[in-house]
């Protein structure tokens, strides 16, 4: 029953959870559809959400064997795909240890 007590008086501005500009962003999110105007970045964006399920090298596989063969191209690490996603959506990864 106290756990049922505690859903119901739960909060996101406790300052438990989330904070700042991500709270913010959850709150509020964009009202608009994302423009992505870089086909690397597009590209990138596309190949993490096919492989979210895979494991992180296999993402740099594939992008280190896109860079072999695109050598002008401009693919992005997994790190700056995500930070990319968060920009974009405001949705960040959460890890509660």
């Amino acid at each position: 029953m106290s756990f049922i007590c505690s859903l119901r008086s739960a909060t996101l501005d406790d300052g438990v959870g989330l904070k700042g500009e991500d709270l913010q962003r959850l709150q509020n999110p964009p009202r608009f559809p994302c423009q992505i105007d870089n086909p690397c970045e597009e590209l990138a964006i596309s190949l993490f959400l096919a492989l979210q399920h895979s494991s992180e090298v296999a993402y740099d596989n594939i992008r280190n064997t896109v860079q072999k063969r695109y050598p002008d191209s401009e693919v992005p690490s997994l790190y700056r795909v995500k930070k990319l996603i968060h920009e974009l959506t405001g949705i960040s990864s959460i890890v509660d240890h």
